[in-house]
């Protein structure tokens, strides 16, 4: 049977009753003090939260007050003669639970602090990956107009004009007869032989718009589109035309 501590069997028949005990606990100012049960037990509580509340002086005031200055003495020095001082005791019960996590955590377990601290470095990674990421705010653009985005629509659409000039600086040929390569330029008399590949003028030559066919009553003097000069080489690119009555005519290609 565990040894009883003389201050709390003097409490418990001084003040065996539950009156006696309410009144006291009152005036100790404990907070919620429990009273019911043995005297032994209940006195036992009430001296260890009086210690733990810091009321240990109000409770031996109150002792005091109740004509008994032996046991308020006694509850301010920690106990009875032949009994361990109650703060005493309490203090060395948390000295000793201090000491033992030191010796478990220092000495007798140095690889459950690696443990330990895999397993912060593996929640901070766990945190940081699950922390949600700001995403940049979209780049705000101007509004399309309806009418300019129609026009845009349409002029991409829109096939190029057949007879608008080409550039200057692409066109090939010879003199003023000039056009975009591989483009047909006109018709040039050749005389009635045909002519080798290429072909050399005898001299200045119209280039006209047409030669002689049913489709135009075998005219001959088709509007003049250019004049080759003499001394020049057209490839026969598209062969020759032999009209009826013998006349050679040469499509004069502009050169690519």
């Amino acid at each position: 049977m565990a040894q009883r501590d003389p201050l709390i069997e003097a409490l418990a028949r001084g003040f065996s009753q539950w009156e006696d005990r309410a009144r006291l606990a009152k005036a100790a100012g404990l907070s919620d003090p429990q009273l019911a049960g043995d005297p032994y037990d209940v006195w036992d509580g009430l001296v260890e939260q009086a210690v733990a509340e810091g009321r240990t002086a109000a409770l031996a005031q109150a002792l005091t007050d109740e004509g008994r200055p032996r046991l308020a003495s006694a509850v301010k020095e920690g106990g009875l003669p032949d009994s361990k001082p109650r703060a005493a005791v309490l203090m060395a019960a948390l000295m000793g639970a201090s000491l033992f996590m030191f010796l478990f955590y220092v000495v007798l377990d140095p690889a459950q602090r690696d443990v330990d601290a895999r397993m912060g470095s593996s929640r901070a990674v766990m945190d940081a990956a699950t922390q949600p990421r700001e995403l940049p705010e979209p780049e705000e653009k101007a509004p399309v107009e309806a009418e300019d985005a129609v026009d845009a629509i349409e002029d991409a659409d829109e096939p190029a004009d057949p007879n608008e000039a080409p550039d200057a600086d692409t066109l090939t040929g010879w003199g003023d007869c000039k056009a975009a390569p591989g483009t047909r330029i006109g018709y040039a008399w050749a005389g009635k032989q045909v002519p080798s590949s290429p072909w050399r003028p005898e001299g200045r030559v119209n280039v006209r718009a047409d030669y002689p066919n049913e489709a135009n009553s075998w005219n001959t003097t088709s509007a003049t589109v250019c004049i080759l000069p003499s001394d020049v080489e057209v490839p026969l690119a598209e062969g020759v035309i032999e009209v009826d009555g013998g006349a050679v005519y040469i499509p004069v290609v502009a050169p690519r």
